[in-house]
């Protein structure tokens, strides 16, 4: 069976219909460290320039929705 695996914007994949067992180990780790480990570290980095105070969601991120 092959599941929708991968994808433009996955970072990984040959397309839709790849199999997970087809997918190297060492592939799959990397794109794990680049998509989560890496934003962890620039939280990290970058805490000492927020407020202890301030709030952020999710949405301050969409240019879209924004007020100009």
């Amino acid at each position: 069976m092959a599941y929708p695996v991968g994808g433009p914007n996955s970072g990984e994949g040959k397309g839709h219909g790849e199999r997970v067992a087809d997918i190297a180990t060492e592939e799959f780790a990397r794109v794990l460290v680049t998509n989560a480990l890496g934003p962890m570290r620039v939280i990290e980095g970058l805490q000492d320039h927020v407020r202890a105070d301030g709030v952020m969601s999710s949405g301050q991120g969409s240019i879209g929705e924004w007020p100009a």
